[in-house]
């Protein structure tokens, strides 16, 4: 049975299809159940229909959740795969799935490109795991296109390339399910901790590349030349210790190195990669989940599409400049389960302060390349304690978890200091202030013109500070800040200082009383 939001994302894809829309792209964030919305919709379908995946993982896991809403399917994918999707149906249900005569299609990309079947005119639906990997010209738009029939969802965590390109040349609709941060709230998702240790792998030599990530070969060379493998192990030790978890690593040298640190430490481990057999795989999953194993090391295997709820801690040792990468890699740890009372984040890499908490609310659209961070939602920015290793917000000035004060940058201009007015100097600090207080001092005006356009602007500066005040005190009221922390807070919410802001035109004061007002009413 579908959870309300579940059940509230797919009636908004079926009445995208009867307004006539084609292609919907869905996002739920990772660990909200995509796949069983996939599922049960799949489920309804009274014709021919296909899931397709891009990797064995999720061609897997595609067909074990339609295996548990009862729905027979062929599966399309190679003889080996196939045996061990059937070998799992028949130990997690007692029987297999798999019915070569079905008319639902659970695909692999890869193997679904390179055949062709009669019934591709058939398939009124097809569904896709991931599906912001979708353009015209690649493998899965092929894929896609296999279907000319057919109506289209794709589903993803993260509506967004690493590449920048915009996903309105696939899709005609976006349907948005809830933040991670309400499934949080809800209990669906768990808590989590992020820790931050200093970073040993340098960056300076390591390219970002046309599909907009790091240089796979020179992030290898920047690791090899780190002390990352003993940082991981010495670093979970000490954070989380007997805790079950999966390290991202870069490559496969070093997956197999931090394995065997790991193991040298007490700590059971083991490496799995691209070349691992998909049994293997189980196997060490299930040993995990277990609990026989306390680490998986991995080379990017379980970015995307990997659910196990019992993993405690993630250790990030591969950076990435893909904010869709990052959020799937630090989604694995905040599915709840029981005995977990929060998810712990170790980040090596800075990838956390690259690219904001697991729950910065994210406003998501399939026509811009770039995701922006809404309106409140504290810019993202994040730091991270010199004496705890703690992650907090980068308007803190004293550490939430230790204590410990945080020292900040030089003084000045409002970029310098992020919105701190206790730390501006005397000079920024006065031409500021008399700006703010011009707009509200009546000057001896005789055009009428004039006159009228200068109380326009002081009625939308009152509305401005007005609001201001209101959010300041409750910010204050919830979070527990000072006013130094306040100011720095609003700053990286709103993108301008309190100050500056109250000497802004009617136009841009009035867009800032709604940005700040929205911001208020979706924290009350």
């Amino acid at each position: 049975m579908l959870r309300d939001y579940q059940l509230a994302v797919k009636h908004q894809i079926l009445s995208a299809f009867n307004d006539g829309h084609r292609r919907v792209l869905a996002v739920m964030p990772t660990g909200a159940g995509k796949t069983v919305v996939m599922a049960d919709i799949l489920s309804g379908i009274d014709g021919y229909s296909i899931a397709i995946a891009h990797r064995q993982e999720l061609v897997s896991q595609i067909s074990l959740a339609m295996a548990r809403e009862g729905i027979v399917h062929r599966i399309i994918a190679p003889v080996n795969v196939i045996k061990s999707i059937i070998h799992l149906h028949v130990k997690k249900y007692g029987r297999s799935y798999h019915n070569l005569n079905a008319r639902s299609f659970v695909a692999g990309v890869d193997t679904l490109i390179r055949r062709e079947y009669d019934w591709f005119h058939k398939i009124s639906l097809w569904e896709i795991d991931e599906g912001h990997h979708v353009l015209p010209t690649n493998k899965w738009g092929r894929a896609v296109a296999l279907f000319p029939n057919a109506r289209g969802i794709g589903w993803t965590a993260t509506p967004c390339r690493s590449d920048k390109k915009s996903l309105n040349v696939t899709y005609q609709k976006m349907i948005v399910g809830p933040s991670m941060g309400e499934l949080i709230n809800q209990g669906y998702l768990s808590k989590y901790k992020v820790y931050g240790p200093p970073q040993s792998i340098n960056l300076d030599d390591v390219k970002i590349t046309r599909r907009g990530d790091y240089s796979d070969t020179d992030l290898t060379v920047a690791s090899h030349k780190s002390t990352i493998t003993g940082d991981i192990v010495k670093h979970y030790l000490r954070i989380a210790p007997g805790k079950r978890g999966v390290t991202f690593v870069v490559d496969v040298e070093t997956s197999k190195q931090v394995a065997d640190a790991y193991v040298n430490a007490g700590v059971p481990a083991a490496s799995i990669d691209a070349r691992t057999d998909i049994m293997e795989r189980s196997r060490q999953i299930d040993r995990l989940e277990r609990g026989e194993l306390l680490q998986l090391v991995n080379v990017d295997i379980f970015g995307e599409g990997f659910d196990l709820p019992a993993i405690e801690v993630v250790s990030l040792g591969r950076p990435t400049a893909s904010l869709g990468l990052h959020r799937q890699q630090i989604g694995r740890v905040l599915r709840p389960c029981n005995g977990k009372f929060h998810g712990t984040i170790i980040d090596h890499v800075g990838n956390v302060g690259r690219h904001g908490l697991p729950d910065t609310d994210m406003v998501w659209s399939i026509d811009t390349p770039e995701p922006q961070r809404r309106p409140g939602a504290g810019g993202g920015g994040v730091k991270f304690c010199v004496e705890c290793y703690n992650a907090m917000e980068n308007f803190r000035r004293i550490c939430p978890h230790c204590g410990a004060e945080i020292v900040s940058g030089g003084k000045g201009r409002p970029e310098q200091v992020d919105g701190d007015l206790t730390e501006y100097d005397d000079d920024t600090l006065d031409t500021l202030r008399r700006a703010a207080a011009s707009v509200i001092t009546s000057p001896n005006i005789g055009n009428p013109h004039v006159a009228r356009a200068w109380d326009k602007r002081r009625e939308a500066q009152n509305r401005l500070r007005e609001i201001i005040a209101l959010w300041a005190g409750h910010k204050r009221d919830i979070l527990r800040l000072s006013d130094a922390e306040s100011y720095r807070l609003f700053y990286h919410s709103f993108n301008v200082d309190v100050l500056t802001a109250q000497s802004l035109s009617a136009g841009d004061a009035d867009r800032l009383t709604h940005s700040v007002r929205e911001d208020l009413t979706n924290a009350t």
